[in-house]
């Protein structure tokens, strides 16, 4: 009896010793903050649900608005020290509706010295939640998506920084999004 326990008590402890090994073997997924140091380029940038307040010869027009982005050549470069870059531009066809009527209007963005696109600056990401600072104006998006090849960003356009939006903006609501390919 000995003669069969022992061998069968081995062949046990062998098996628990197996099937309870450590799954540490396998490296930590990357973090967003890992994921996000590269190059990206712009694919689309759309708001479908917008609404504003601008004054207008004093007087406040409310609009309902959709834009949707055209003529790609925008990149964000963000680096491993925190900082981010971008260059490039790109068209924002913004159609809004007031009581008037409906108009299209097409909004060239470019960036460098007379840009007035506005994600370069510090970075920080805290859980899904970018922040971009650059010269008091902040930006905080929400990443939707970040993996090796893909970058999906929300913008509440109602938390944006006012100086970003213009004079003549009072107020805005809506979700930017935006979504960025590595390069």
């Amino acid at each position: 009896m000995k003669a069969i326990f022992t061998p069968l008590f081995a062949v046990l402890c062998l098996i628990s010793v197996i099937s309870c090994k450590s799954d540490d073997d396998t490296p930590p997924a990357p973090s967003n903050a890992d994921l996000i140091v590269s190059n990206w380029n712009m694919t689309s940038n759309t708001v479908d649900d917008g609404n504003g307040t601008a004054r207008v010869q004093g007087f406040p027009i409310t609009a309902d608005f959709i834009w949707d982005g055209k003529d790609y050549d925008y990149q964000l470069t963000f680096n491993k020290d925190n900082k981010v870059a971008e260059n490039g531009s790109l068209t924002l066809v913004l159609t809004y509706s007031t009581l008037i009527g409906t108009k299209e209007q097409e909004i060239p963005l470019n960036t460098g010295a007379d840009g007035n696109v506005l994600l370069s600056g510090a970075y920080n990401i805290s859980s899904d939640q970018l922040t971009v600072t650059n010269d008091g104006n902040t930006v905080v998006a929400t990443i939707d998506e970040l993996t090796e090849t893909t970058l999906r960003l929300s913008v509440d356009l109602a938390n944006v920084s006012p100086q970003i939006l213009g004079a003549m903006v009072e107020n805005i609501t809506g979700t930017n999004k935006i979504t960025f390919t590595k390069q």
